[in-house]
């Protein structure tokens, strides 16, 4: 149950059965030569509706401090059709924001030349929002199946100032299968001219005491990853 859903299509929101609340910041990529400070941060909200369904916002942000920022807001609902069918919607705002500085005022040519003129990227404003969408679907085929189908960024907006920017659509299709000692997944990502496909899986040990882990993923532009890992379950800790 991933409150994390409302960033998606939030087909899977109304699973979640109490209010939820998450944030986090962090700081990427520590370290570099130019100092350069990146950061992101999450926040959301979850409020289950009892049998109207399940509402939940959620905000997203990306910055390159004093240069650059991506910002999304989204509002997401799921609800349950049949006991094992559900659909999510989620209307989301996409910010791309550059901060002033020396650059926005005195233009360079693809030389690296100094123009003295003003750049007209910036020429209509230093920031644009766009509305956009998701949709979804997910079923139950019994206890242990489950299927799921989004489409992301419905509408793909374009959200570049001078140049087309546009927020490429995406189609996800998930299936999991769950008992009391496995768990496995696959999940398919379409977007633009590429595919990639995603496995994990799960195997617990000595009376779910001790856990297995691997992820496989591959796919378009040679896409290659293989992790590997371990778990332990206590009743005071996991780890």
């Amino acid at each position: 149950k991933n409150r994390y859903v409302i960033f998606d299509a939030g087909n899977g929101i109304y699973k979640i059965e109490k209010n939820e609340f998450i944030a986090s910041y962090g700081g990427l990529y520590f370290g570099l030569n130019d100092n350069s400070d990146i950061t992101n941060s999450i926040i959301s909200y979850v409020n289950p509706l009892g049998k109207y369904g399940t509402a939940g916002i959620g905000f997203y942000s990306l910055s390159l401090s004093k240069l650059y920022s991506e910002r999304m807001i989204s509002f997401s609902y799921g609800f349950r059709v049949i006991p094992r069918l559900g659909f999510g919607l989620t209307i989301k705002s996409f910010t791309h924001k550059y901060e002033s500085n020396e650059y926005e005022s005195n233009a360079i040519d693809n030389n690296g030349n100094s123009l003295d003129l003003p750049d007209m990227v910036f020429a209509d404003g230093s920031s644009k929002s766009k509305l956009s969408s998701d949709f979804g679907v997910f079923y139950r085929l019994d206890s242990k199946y489950n299927l799921g189908f989004t489409m992301q960024n419905l509408n793909s907006p374009n959200i570049g100032l001078k140049e087309t920017d546009k927020v490429p659509m995406v189609y996800r299709t998930g299936f999991s299968y769950t008992s009391k000692t496995v768990n496995m997944s696959l999940d398919v990502v379409t977007k633009d001219d590429s595919t990639n496909v995603s496995s994990g899986f799960e195997k617990y040990f000595m009376e779910k005491t001790f856990a297995l882990r691997s992820s496989l993923t591959f796919g378009s532009y040679n896409l290659r990853r293989l992790a590997l890992g371990i778990g332990f379950n206590q009743k005071n800790y996991r780890l």
